[in-house]
């Protein structure tokens, strides 16, 4: 019976032993710190009033039939390719300055039988169309946004036409986080903390290759960065618009890209949180009080509704673990930072609201001192006055 229970003891201790190795591998794979991107207009700049010149259309179906007899005749060609500009003008809402409840432009149509405007629409290239005899038809609709099997990767000529054009002083491919992106890539500390997570639908291969001409051609990341570390980089590029992602938001209707973004963001704060104690970064705690030991994500956006349902499912887990540090830098147009009523660059802190950041932050994280000396702006500049407040509104000052 001894020998049996001696058995039984070394038995358990190996299996213990066993799944010990194994969640440290496991833990291996996570960085200390995560560098989150969006892609487009965060990375790349695809908003031509602000300059951008990264382009990547969207088409629109013509529909067949009217809702009644009394509507004008259905016209126009099958489908018609718009630029991401008019793209914004027919479908991006304008929220109301209190609620913040989206009110969508009812200007295409919004299926069979459902026309909107008929008042012709002239487009950035001068053509005109019937806005209501057009609708979205996901995901034929953003089909330059999606792998493209056996022909051309859109993903790679978006980006490198849009390189040509800035080399020619065309317009501009850069992003408020480009050089930051780039800079955590080259750096051999950081690149196991950079993520992508895009509404897009690329597949690996043609995010590999897009990466290695960034490396061959364009010279945007530097030899010492290895095939190896470009194949995990790419694997870190997330596509929520691709299948295996789908499940990210489990809900009964359309799959949301801005819930797929919050839940996949907030998998990667818990993966973070069973790192290995032993390998937390020192850093300014979230409450801004006191120098912790822990864990750091830095999530770079520029849609406003997208920030807000990561704000929403990051700070339930802030407020519950301290060394979680979540810091948000809304790369959105100057309303899209008023609308939030926050900073532009700020950190959640575990009183359920948020904070701007310290000078010392800027100073000791390696991607904000990147990200404002790139921006050419002091932070203290993109704090307070930044915000604003609903009281006039009610006739207040």
């Amino acid at each position: 019976m001894r020998d049996t229970g001696v058995t039984s003891r070394g038995s358990n201790f190996f299996l213990f032993l066993f799944f010990l190795l194994i969640s440290l591998s496991f833990e291996q794979g996570f960085s200390q710190r995560a560098y989150i991107f969006d892609y487009d207009g965060t990375i790349v700049e695809d908003r031509a009033d602000l300059g951008g010149n990264h382009k990547t259309t969207y088409r629109l179906f013509r529909i067949n039939y009217r809702g009644s007899t009394f509507q004008s005749e259905i016209q126009g060609p099958a489908f018609i390719d718009v630029s991401h500009a008019d793209w914004e003008k027919l479908t991006t809402p304008k929220y109301d300055p209190i609620t913040k409840h989206p009110q969508y432009p009812l200007l295409l149509a919004r299926g069979e039988g459902k026309l909107g405007s008929t008042t012709p629409y002239r487009l950035t290239d001068g053509r005109f169309f019937i806005p209501g005899h057009y609708t979205i038809m996901s995901p034929d609709t953003f089909i330059k946004y999606n792998e493209n099997p056996g022909g051309e990767n859109y993903f790679e000529t978006a980006f490198s036409e849009a390189v040509k054009q800035t080399r020619k002083r065309q317009g501009r491919v850069q992003g408020e986080a480009f050089h930051t992106f780039y800079e955590l890539v080259n750096n051999p500390e950081t690149i196991a903390g950079v993520y992508v997570i895009s509404a897009r639908g690329h597949s690996f291969e043609e995010i590999f290759e897009k990466l290695k001409n960034d490396r061959d051609k364009r010279k945007l990341i530097q030899k010492h960065v290895t095939n190896t570390d470009l194949e995990s980089l790419a694997r870190r590029h997330i596509m929520m618009m691709r299948q295996e992602y789908h499940h990210f938001d489990n809900g009964m209707g359309q799959v949301e890209t801005r819930v797929q973004k919050a839940n996949f963001i907030a998998e990667i704060a818990k993966a973070l949180l069973h790192v290995n104690p032993a390998d937390y970064v020192t850093m300014l705690d979230s409450s801004g009080e006191r120098t912790i030991r822990g864990i750091e994500i830095v999530y770079f956006e520029d849609r406003y509704e997208y920030i807000e349902e990561v704000v929403r499912e990051l700070q339930d887990i802030v407020n519950r673990r301290k060394n979680l540090k979540v810091v948000v830098h809304n790369a959105g147009r100057a309303e899209d930072i008023e609308r939030s009523e926050r900073p532009k660059t700020y950190v959640l802190t575990p009183f359920s609201t948020e904070r701007e950041l310290t000078d010392r932050e800027v100073r000791e994280e390696t991607a904000l001192k990147s990200l404002f000396q790139h921006m050419r702006v002091s932070p203290k500049k993109s704090r307070s006055k930044t915000v604003k407040t609903c009281s006039r509104y009610f006739g207040g000052v």
